[in-house]
């Protein structure tokens, strides 16, 4: 089969012939050009892909920005003295002086509530004038359970600011792994 071509009539412009083929490209330069920017396109929305997977990856990894709780900013002081006069109350659960807002008081009964602690029966133990105070090994491991059950009625209530300094401290959770672990 061949090609033959359809004789011009005298209606027939040679610009519409001409116009024909400058629209279409010999060269395919159309063509390139289209595909370098299919492939600068794949490469910006790869690139953006990328940066975004890094960018959430970096967030997630980062420790999260917290500012102190107000507990954390309340100093007791280092005295029975100083702590009253900062408004401090002791919390026998925790055996510290703890902030006002800190003071768990229906905690603290059940915790004393929970055995015959002999020391609480002491004024002037439980209100906290004392240098030293000696308890039994039994006072100190539900000491423990009842601090590590306020840490997680705080977690799971979703207020932190109940929790004190004392209960917060990996150095008192670490502590009370070491007292109790003798017993396994």
């Amino acid at each position: 089969m061949s090609y033959v071509s359809v004789p011009k009539e005298e209606h027939d412009s040679p610009d519409a012939e001409q116009l024909a083929i400058k629209t279409r490209d010999p060269s395919g330069r159309l063509c390139d050009i289209n595909i370098v920017l299919a492939l600068v396109a794949v490469s910006l929305c790869f690139g953006m892909g990328v940066f975004m997977f890094f960018d959430l990856a970096y967030d997630q990894m980062k420790p999260a920005e917290t500012t102190s709780a107000p507990q954390f900013q309340f100093n007791c002081g280092s005295s029975t003295s100083e702590a009253r006069a900062a408004g401090c109350r002791f919390d026998s659960t925790t055996f510290t002086w703890v902030p006002p807002a800190c003071f768990g008081e229906p905690l603290m009964e059940e915790f004393l509530g929970s055995k015959n602690w002999t020391w609480s029966l002491d004024d002037f133990a439980r209100e906290g004038d004392f240098e030293s105070l000696y308890t039994t090994m039994d006072y100190h491991v539900t000491h423990c359970a009842y601090a590590w059950k306020k840490l997680h009625r705080s977690l799971f209530s979703g207020d932190l600011s109940h929790i004190d300094g004392y209960t917060a401290s990996t150095a008192s959770t670490s502590a009370i792994i070491g007292e109790i672990s003798w017993l396994w």
